[in-house]
């Protein structure tokens, strides 16, 4: 499978409690800004072709133009943005949104991403990561989980779909995907009785597709994966810590 990619590289911030230490996208870690970690990371995979980012006009971007192929700005609400930068684009394939506070990953975990994606029939690919799996690697690292009948997840910060699926359902993908973080609000917008499910552990993934696909009217698949630095975004300065140990160790 070839894909083509969109960055996402809105304007949000590190922090510190609530105390802003800076922009996500341009935050220096080890001397780089955090995004250059994740277009090299995109650059690197064999199976992306076009590569765009989505940016902020208030975080200028243009040193990237040359590593990139598009690069384009816009401050309008979330959904609009998405919209735009698919049109933008112009994509005959489906489009890996990668968004750019996960400076961990690299492209051998896109391509594997991309080969499992491969093996299964789907519109909308989302990557979801087991807690032990990202707690065995990096004990210190704190995300938002969610437990279903097949264990306790993390959900990736990384989205293969197919553009048409995208526009024809934008505002409410863009919606589920703002709130990622708020594990109960997506469950709700499947029902009261998938809610109720999810309280007593007994929601499963099958049922969460099922109802998702009617929803969107196409098939959409949650990959299991086993590449946990795609869960690792920066928000915080715990966050900040890790990966700016992790990035020099492996300098």
């Amino acid at each position: 499978m070839i894909v083509d990619s969109i960055i996402l590289a809105g304007k949000s911030f590190v922090k510190n409690d609530e105390e802003k230490l800076g922009d996500k996208v341009t935050y220096p870690i080890n001397g780089r800004p955090m995004i250059d970690y994740v277009v090299e990371a995109v650059k690197d995979s064999k199976y992306i072709d076009k590569i765009m980012i989505l940016g902020h006009p208030d975080i200028q971007l243009n040193y990237l133009e040359n590593e990139i192929d598009t690069l384009i700005y816009s401050n309008k609400p979330f959904s609009e943005r998405i919209k735009f930068s698919i049109l933008k684009l112009e994509s005959p394939r489906k489009i890996i949104f990668v968004c750019s506070d996960i400076p961990l990953i690299n492209g051998e975990i896109i391509d594997s991403f991309v080969e499992i994606c491969d093996k299964v029939e789907a519109d909308v690919y989302f990557p979801i990561i087991r807690k032990e799996n990202i707690l065995s690697k990096y004990p210190g690292t704190k995300r938002t989980y969610f437990t279903i009948s097949e264990g306790t997840f993390t959900g990736g910060n990384i989205a293969i779909v197919s553009p048409q699926v995208v526009l024809d359902n934008i505002d409410l993908i863009a919606d589920l995907f703002e709130r990622r973080k708020n594990v109960l609000k997506q469950v709700r917008v499947i029902g009261i009785t998938s809610l109720l499910k999810y309280f007593f552990g007994k929601l499963s993934l099958s049922e969460i597709e099922e109802k998702a696909e009617k929803m969107i009217k196409a098939h959409g698949k949650a990959i299991i994966y086993s590449g946990v630095e795609i869960g690792i975004d920066v928000d915080k300065k715990v966050d900040l810590v890790l990966v700016e140990d992790v990035l020099g160790r492996r300098k």
